[in-house]
């Protein structure tokens, strides 16, 4: 298989080159890989949607999680447009080997970078330890299935202002994945296709508040919302979200109280709607 898998460009800045192949220097990033078992080469319509969105959202000292990683693929990409730190994910032991061989192949060390294997859907230990921090970038390359049950436990993992990057999902099951999407708090920015394949940009959802229920440094959460936040995404006074007030702003707010038909915010920070 090794003829046929040859350096490829990928967006507007990535160049994955297989790790036996002479690549000339074009000026893009260059992410070298050795697949080995471990899914994950570049050339396959899902992991390449990934990387295309990794590349448009990755900020510079960005913290990110790879949930099924394979070869180590998104992580790797990750770190090389600017990430802080990367977490890699996977059932699969022989992933953890491979990840770390690759991202050493990149000049990545256990400093930055840190392969975990289990199961997160049923693994509540590991849950836990991988609920200890937020990430700003959480990317979900395995199947329909699992990303929907995955759409409940990111609410967890992910910032505010984070961004959920999930492909592996066939055109038939593209409506299930939105709906679960929906229920677990999120908004989509992007959908793309690759043949059969779908590949998704989301985002937390962002409250509506009506601007008569906020004031310059406080805001109100009423009706159906109040519900959601309680019930679903479980939060608790000290919890931070974003609002916006349909009209070209929004805003980083923390929750003092909530009651049942109620929620009460400070403001922390204003900006321009993206």
């Amino acid at each position: 298989w090794k003829i046929y898998y040859k350096p490829l460009e990928i967006g507007d800045r990535l160049l994955v080159r297989p790790s036996w192949e002479k690549a000339e220097d074009t000026g893009r990033i260059v992410l070298s890989l050795d697949p080995g078992m471990a899914f994950g080469t570049g050339s396959h319509h899902t992991t390449r949607m990934c990387l295309e969105f990794l590349e448009k959202t990755v900020k510079a000292g960005d913290d990110m999680i790879d949930m099924g990683c394979g070869s180590g693929i998104l992580s790797i990409a990750s770190l090389l447009l600017g990430a802080k730190e990367a977490v890699a994910v996977d059932i699969d032991p022989i992933a953890e080997k491979i990840a770390y061989e690759n991202a050493a192949m990149n000049g990545i060390g256990k400093d930055t970078y840190t392969v975990l294997v289990g199961d997160v859907l049923s693994d509540s230990a590991l849950q836990d330890k991988l609920c200890e921090k937020k990430y700003d970038v959480v990317a979900a390359n395995i199947v329909a299935s699992v990303i929907i049950e995955l759409s409940a436990i990111v609410p967890k993992l992910i910032k505010k202002d984070g961004v959920f990057i999930m492909s592996g999902i066939i055109a038939e099951r593209l409506d299930e994945v939105l709906c679960a999407l929906d229920k677990n708090g999120f908004e989509v920015l992007e959908v793309k296709a690759g043949d059969d394949w779908q590949a998704i940009l989301a985002r937390p959802k962002r409250f509506f508040v009506k601007p008569d229920d906020m004031t310059e440094d406080s805001a109100a959460i009423i009706g159906e919302d109040v519900k959601h936040i309680s019930k679903v995404l479980r939060m608790q006074s000290g919890d931070r979200v974003m609002l916006s007030d349909g009209c070209g702003y929004e805003y980083l707010a923390e929750i003092e109280t909530i009651s049942r038909e109620r929620v009460e915010l400070k403001l922390l920070d204003k900006k321009p709607c993206p």
